[in-house]
């Protein structure tokens, strides 16, 4: 179907731009990775064209003779709006018979990628254009939406249209209600029904206002986003013509925007425009890949015909395809791969594994490139105030599909020209710096991007110069006025590369860490084209310390953090993503095996490894049967005698082929026979040794040394395979995989792409974990919210790794809602996590955990069982029965009964926990203290102080060791383990050893470093410490000094104070108060006999505190404010001070603070002394009680 046919002269040119028509008479050039190209072949299409387009269907279908035509419920308004206002030519006559204006139209995507889009509508007649589609009016039902149904769709101005064949629902709202009117008047003239119900309408919310929706939290903050709520966003059409795909991205970057609505708006709008990027990418990746074995004439997606600076044809395989170009990262094929000698395999494979890495660098340097490119364009600091003049640094969309085993780098065509558009880099050997603001622009980029000054020759008469950029770096000023960044694979340094290897192209040290490196680097830094430069040694010097410091400081602390559980990753996602984040490449796994302690990281390590390995070996033999397939069928094709079909069923046979490879691969890796034990000696453990440089041999039952099902997960993440979704594998057999557990070998191919976080929308989004870290649960709702819906635009094809992401994201939702305790949402948002994931998965068993805790909190202790043994069937089958994600689990239910009070429940659960944790970790481990401590604390609840304190005492000695020496986390578990051990010597009595531990306790508590690791805030350390100060002021209350004791206590209540000065919280108002009394009730007791048979008297009798009498209530809370804002001790010791003393004079006596206004009648000293006095008895009486 084609665009919409025939618009009336006066509104066509504001549809949608038609695609062109293919062609082969336009050639293009272009620059991609310094090689020039030349022009395309038949199939590519042209920028612009036109397609003809046929007269507009008149009369439409004529009206079944057995149809009654109910009358129009609208009347013909005269004066019909258009809404192309720009038009002055009014296009609908007086019967409202042609209609032609732009709606937003509701796309709805049963994978989940629903939005609502621009739409050209036209009515012609009976006939209604949507877009390309065509609908018979005559044959439908129209409706004008109630207030409530539009109040669920999101917007106002709605109008449904219901047809028979095919039934089907198509929504539509206007931009007004006149508008609306019109439509509906012109759609019922030929309609076989139409309902109102709706005449009155109002504007929609925006995204700042409230919202009736329960889920909506925290409405007292601006510019929230409820969850499952649909912002009142437009998606602006995505059919644009081939040449302004890039245009309209760049747009999107560039686009300023001026508050949070307009941030989301544009956030939404560029993600569902980047993921129809990158769903037309995967898809034309895999036609190309599909049909490879294909003669051209037969292939969907042709090759460019390219040449060389001499002319000659190039071997370079690229592709154009409606303004995406796409660069296959392979060695071309040859008559030599139809039978391939050894020789021909190895150079093949060397250079594809040399091409994938350039891929991947360049994708990685773009996308860093772009984050601090994005920064500097949007900056308003002085650095920048010298380049506003100079135009916006841009690096064109791009990302990586991976298909059966080949590499596209896909990009849209940016406007470059190395001819013309040059004016920064290099230039056939030379430097150029034509334009000193650009050149300042890129300057100041590089700052960000963390890269050194060094010297270049630029060549000519421009000789050495100091520049950031690296020698292969251009910028290219455009037609557009945008300077575009290109060939930037070896921004970042070389990894410490062995001398005659290729290692200075393939080994890199990541973004991440040069980013965060403690002095800027440079990639030039082991050119040898840069060996004449004076500063070559000190770059090269310092980008190797770089590299040491990766291996020796980098890597062993993120390993001792997995270890010690500090940091957790328990598939390949988690542990690829926790690698790159510290800036660690994962050629380096086999080093984090190495150097691993616990069971748990050398699994993971070895699981990772072993699934790569294999993935690089699935992925080479699918390339050599491609390049076999190909390789034959361009031999039959010169030979001549070959038809069509013999062609096509060439093609389906080599398919059928790799799908039976996959197979008999699958049982090779997972199975246990004699092939399968000489497979992974001659192929898999070389290969591990020579990526990975893991040296390590494994026994023949390999199932003994890392779990099997997990290694099964990985191989599907990292092939792109989906299995039967069960648990009976057999892996002790040599075929553990059936032919009928194999669903589908080819459909999820592979699409990276990375969010640029300095988006105000991206950023906001990927900032939900770090809000749900410090407990600031509406904001981190708000930004998983809309995490979610950037997400679903951006992937919203069909994807594994997708689903997985989405299904990650909605549990994190769903963890928000129960730490708000909103348990039946955490409930209803974890079900739709669980429609996202395979039953075996960690994210299916998170998901269960999560509505195992909802379902405990809501007294439905049934579903919370099942809930907890799905999980944890889950985990035992993916990890063991051990292993520190089942002991989570447990610890989890654990904590859900000591909450609820069952103390006999816990104590079994943690004693569960901590045997797990002694049998897989040992005694020496974090969690082993961590379940002692817990497990210590609910002995000591149920009277078992022996057991107890042998457990507290085991813990507090493993984190004195030396080892943990200045750790923030082992100060917060021994601070926590002498504050426990003090409680139980204090039950049983023993108040100076109490004293002991409380006063370690108080002293580790002090000495935590805040926002120094182990999750510990400002807020966190300020609670600890006061907790040990009450703790300490308890002890010298059960000794008897209860001058000490006061003084602790006034400690923890100047402490509260002090970190209160922006204002309490009603709850800490009330902590404070309760401290004060407590304070009182001590001064009081501590007094002589006589002074407290006064004090008590004077509190029974002063006239003052007559219940009920003005005078009472001016009292109480004259004191209560001067209780608030002085120490408790010091004002009833002045005021004693002065009624005892006959002159005494009411000066000195504590006075309200000036900021502070009191309506009431300021009452006498003896009131005041008899106030406190009684509040002193009142805290007495409720001890007792």
């Amino acid at each position: 179907m084609g665009p919409p046919k025939g618009p009336p002269p006066s509104t066509r040119n504001n549809s949608p731009p038609p695609r062109g028509p293919n062609s082969t008479t336009k050639r293009v050039t272009l620059k991609l990775g310094g090689m020039k190209k030349g022009g395309p072949p038949s199939g590519s299409p042209p920028k612009g064209g036109s397609p003809s387009a046929s007269p507009p269907k008149k009369g439409g279908s004529p009206a079944s003779p057995t149809k009654v035509r109910p009358k129009k419920t609208l009347p013909p308004n005269p004066n019909p709006v258009n809404s192309n206002k720009n038009n002055n030519n009014n296009n609908n006559n007086n019967n409202n018979k042609e209609l032609a204006s732009h709606l937003l139209y509701w796309l709805d995507n049963k994978y989940g990628s629903s939005k609502w889009i621009k739409i050209f509508c036209q009515l012609d007649e009976a006939t209604l254009f949507l877009g390309d589609e065509e609908i018979d009016v005559s044959e439908s039902t129209i409706y004008n939406c109630s207030l409530e149904e539009e109040q669920t769709i999101g917007r106002s101005n709605i109008l449904k249209i219901e047809t028979s064949r095919p039934t089907q629902t198509h929504i539509l709202a206007c931009e007004s209600a006149e508008e609306l009117a019109v439509w509906m008047s012109g759609l019922s003239e030929f309609s076989y029904a139409t309902h109102g119900h709706n005449n009155s309408h109002t504007s929609n919310p925006s995204i700042t206002g409230n919202s009736s929706n329960p889920t909506a939290t925290n409405t007292s903050q601006q510019n929230l986003i409820p969850f499952g709520f649909q912002p009142d966003i437009v998606i602006e059409p995505l059919s644009v013509a081939d040449d302004e795909l890039n245009d309209r991205y760049q747009k999107f970057m560039l686009r300023e925007e001026e508050s949070l609505e307009q941030s989301v708006q544009n956030g939404l709008s560029l993600a569902t425009y980047i993921g129809t990027f990158l769903s037309n990418a995967k898809h034309i990746a895999q036609t190309i890949v599909y049909e490879y074995a294909l003669p051209t004439n037969l292939q969907t997606i042709k090759k460019l015909s390219l040449f060389d600076d001499d002319g000659r044809d190039s071997s370079e395989e690229i592709y154009l395809h409606h303004g995406i170009i796409l660069r296959m990262s392979q060695q071309p094929c040859t008559d030599e791969d139809i039978n391939p000698s050894a020789e021909r395999r190895r150079n093949v494979a060397v250079g594809d594994t040399i091409s994938h890495k350039c891929a991947g660098h360049e994708l990685r340097c773009i996308h860093w490139a772009s984050q601090c490119a994005t920064a500097v364009n949007r900056s308003n600091d002085d650095d920048q105030a010298d380049n506003d003049s100079a135009p916006p640094l841009v690096t064109p969309l791009a990302c990586i599909c991976d298909v059966q085993g080949f590499r596209f780098f896909v990009m849209c065509i940016p406007p470059v020209d190395d001819t013309n558009t040059l004016v920064y880099g290099n230039d056939k050997g030379n430097f150029l710096m034509e334009d000193d603001a650009i050149s300042e622009k890129i300057k100041l980029m590089c700052r960000y991007m963390h890269l050194k000054n060094h010297d270049i020759d630029c060549g000519g008469s421009m000789g050495v110069n100091n520049v950031s950029a690296g020698s292969e770096f251009q910028g290219h000023l455009c037609e557009d006025g945008r300077v575009y960044l290109m060939n930037l694979s070896r921004a970042a340094p070389s990894d410490l590369p062995s001398p005659g290897t290729n290692e200075i192209i393939t080994h890199c040290l990541r973004p991440e860490f040069v980013q965060s490196y403690k002095i800027p680097l440079t990639g030039d830094s082991y050119r040898p084209e840069m060996e004449e430069m004076e500063d070559f040694k000190a770059n090269a010097e310092e980008a190797c310390e770089a590299s040491l410091d990766l291996h020796n400081l980098t890597i062993p602390a993120l390993t001792n953090s997995l270890d010690n559980l500090t940091e957790v990753a328990l598939d390949s996602s988690s542990l690829t993503r926790l690698l790159h984040a510290n800036g660690i490449n994962v050629r380096y796994l086999g080093k984090v095996h190495n150097l691993a302690k616990y069971p748990h990281v050398k699994s993971l390590a070895l699981v990772e490894i072993c699934s790569r390995a294999a993935k690089h070996i699935l992925n080479q033999t699918f390339r050599q049967i491609s390049r076999k397939g190909r390789a034959e069928m361009l031999s039959a094709e010169a030979r001549g005698r070959s038809r069509d079909e013999d062609f096509l069923e060439h093609n389906a046979k080599l398919r059928r082929e790799m799908n039976d490879y996959v197979l008999d691969f699958l049982n090779l890796v997972l199975g246990m026979s004699e092939e399968s034990d000489r497979f992974w000696e001659k192929s898999m453990l070389p290969l591990m040794k020579n990526k990975f440089n893991l040296s390590i041999q494994l026994p023949k039952k390999r199932y003994v040394v890392f779990k099997m099902a997990s290694f099964l997960i990985a191989l599907q993440h990292h092939c792109s395979l989906k299995l039967q979704d069960h648990d009976k594998y057999d892996f002790t057999t040599g075929c553990p995989i059936k032919s009928e557990d194999l669903v589908s070998a080819f459909d999820d191919s592979k699409v990276k792409w990375r969010t640029n976080d300095t988006v105000e929308s991206f950023a906001l989004a990927a900032s939900g974990e770090e809000f749900m870290k410090k407990k600031d649960w509406g904001k981190a709702l708000q930004a998983l919210n809309l995490s979610l819906s950037l997400h679903k635009a951006t992937f919203s094809f069909s994807s594994y790794n997708g689903q997985m992401e989405q299904a990650a994201i909605l549990n994190n939702i769903a963890d928000t809602f129960f730490n708000i305790c909103e348990f039946q949402e955490a409930i209803d948002v974890a079900k739709k996590a669980l429609s996202l994931t395979p039953k075996f998965s960690i994210e299916n068993s998170r998901t269960y955990l999560i509505m195992m805790k909802a379902y405990f909190k809501l007294k439905d202790h049934t579903e919370s069982g099942k809930c907890f043994t799905k999980a944890k069937k889950c985990r035992e089958w993916i990890w063991g029965k051990n292993h520190p994600c089942v002991i989570e689990l447990t610890v989890n239910l654990a904590d859900l009964f000591y909450e609820d009070e069952d103390l006999e429940s816990a104590a079994m659960y943690v004693n569960s926990a901590l045997l797990k944790s002694e049998i897989n970790l040992g005694l020496k481990h974090n969690l082993c203290s961590e379940l002692s401590f817990k497990y210590g604390i609910l002995l000591a609840c149920r009277g078992s102080t022996k057991d107890s304190m042998r457990l507290l005492k085991r813990a507090v000695l493993h984190y004195s060791k030396e080892e943990f020496e200045g750790d923030n986390v082992s100060g917060v578990m021994l601070g926590k383990g002498e504050f426990s051990l003090c409680e139980v010597y204090a039950q049983t009595g023993d108040l100076e050893n109490a004293m002991l531990s409380a006063n370690t306790a108080l002293e580790r508590r002090m000495n935590l470093k805040s926002n120094g690791g182990g999750g510990v805030t400002v807020e966190g350390k300020n609670a600890m410490v006061i907790e040990s100060y009450q703790q300490v002021a308890r002890i010298y209350e059960l000794k008897g000094d209860l001058e000490q004791a006061i003084e602790f206590f006034e400690k923890s209540l100047s402490f509260i104070k002090m970190n209160n000065e922006g204002g309490m919280s009603k709850e800490k108002v009330g902590v404070v108060y309760g401290l004060s009394k407590k304070i009182l009730s001590l001064q009081v007791v501590s007094q002589p006999l006589p002074m407290r048979t006064m004090l008590k008297q004077a509190a029974e009798n002063h006239p003052s505190l007559k219940v009920g009498t003005k005078a009472h209530e001016d009292t109480i809370d004259y004191v209560t404010i001067v209780l608030y804002n002085t120490s408790p001790s010091s004002y009833l010791g002045i005021l004693l001070e002065h009624i005892a003393d006959a002159d005494g004079c009411e000066d000195n006596l504590p006075q309200l603070p000036s900021d502070v206004s009191f309506s009431g009648m300021t009452p006498s000293p003896a009131a005041q002394l008899a106030a406190l006095s009684k509040i002193a008895e009142e805290s007495v009486k409720n001890e007792k009680e």
